[in-house]
């Protein structure tokens, strides 16, 4: 800008004002990036969430009166069983580390009571984990998101390890524990379902540990790193066992939510996704979810997710995930057309090129 800034005063057909106007003289662009070229964390995902429960709100409103009662029942009667899917480290975060909480097995043991507190009545239980790569960019999305100076200690995980005066937060601050604890955790919740005759399938780092006969062989030796695309693995294959079982998804985020009404036909006929914690836990039909969507919204639902930030993407400076998604909502089809191409993409690198 300082050589722009005297080559002007030589060169008078250089119009300052138009170049001001018209360049941002920056190595990234500014409307997706910081100044220091990191990545612009959208921290309102939820928001899409609550409008799409707005939006079934006021379906089930209008649409109360002059309901079928046959129609959207009908399935009750043939659901036999539900399934329990679990997103392991939210559990895990619901844990207050202290008081009986003294060291790895007891920790072990919370998390199990926990598990089994909230899937009283179930067939089956599902519980799966995140892994954790080394400079990827949903560890660097971590790193953003916990730069609040805790120190990253790592401990080694052991049934005696000591966990008294740390909190979860200093527990889980470096990778490294954290893929120890969760192969600790799912190796233990493996001895503990067998013992009690539990039919289930847990999954830590890349393999699947399942006593279900018709469990998915991908589920073993997979290369997901984030749970939330896993889970969706697992509830596509309790579908495909039996679409006629009660699935429930219980996780805090809205990526996971999204994910099962962008694969609902996919799904059993009655999966909830289930949030919240407390006297805020509240149930989401994925199946209304989708029906107040429609098509060509739903098709469109990743592409537009995507686009205005999720865990690997940049938010638009200045511009709510809400206000986004109230211009998608009401968007004309050739918008859905882009965002369900978009969604579809495999995009490459080319080093060599550049593009």
């Amino acid at each position: 800008m300082a050589r722009l800034l005297i080559a002007a005063r030589s060169r008078p057909e250089i119009d300052i004002k138009s170049l001001f106007g018209a360049y941002e003289f920056s190595v990234v662009p500014r409307s997706m990036f910081a100044s220091d070229g990191k990545m612009l964390l959208g921290n309102d995902k939820s928001s899409v969430m609550h409008e799409i429960e707005k939006m079934i709100e006021r379906s089930e409103e209008s649409e109360r009166e002059s309901r079928d009662t046959e129609g959207g029942v009908g399935l009750d009667e043939e659901v036999t069983e539900t399934v329990v899917i679990f997103d392991g480290m939210a559990v895990l975060h619901r844990i207050k580390l202290g008081g009986p909480i003294k060291c790895c097995r007891n920790l072990a043991e919370a998390f199990l009571d926990l598990i089994m507190h909230e899937s009283v009545g179930s067939k089956e239980i599902r519980v799966v984990f995140d892994r954790y790569i080394e400079d990827s960019l949903k560890s660097s999305t971590r790193d953003k998101r916990a730069s609040d100076g805790t120190t990253k200690t790592p401990y080694k995980i052991a049934e005696d390890t000591s966990l008294e005066k740390i909190t979860m937060k200093k527990f889980l601050a470096n990778d490294q524990t954290k893929i120890e604890l969760t192969t600790f955790l799912g190796n233990f919740l493996v001895v503990k379902f067998n013992s009690l005759a539990v039919r289930f399938a847990v999954s830590y780092s890349n393999i699947t540990k399942s006593n279900i006969n018709a469990i998915d062989p991908n589920l073993n030796g997979h290369n997901h790193e984030e749970a939330d695309t896993l889970m969706i693995l697992h509830a596509i294959n309790v579908g495909k066992q039996n679409p006629f079982r009660k699935l429930l998804v219980k996780s805090p985020d809205t990526d996971v939510f999204l994910l099962l009404i962008h694969h609902c036909q996919e799904l059993p006929l009655d999966t909830e996704f289930v949030t919240g914690r407390g006297e805020h836990t509240r149930s989401i039909s994925v199946v209304a979810a989708n029906q107040v969507l429609g098509d060509e919204r739903r098709q469109a639902l990743l592409g537009f997710h995507a686009f205005t930030a999720c865990d690997q993407t940049s938010k638009f400076s200045r511009k709510s995930k809400r206000a986004c998604w109230l211009k998608f909502i009401n968007s004309d089809e050739a918008i859905m057309t882009a965002f369900s191409i978009l969604e579809g993409q495999n995009f490459s690198y080319d080093s060599e090129r550049g593009s």
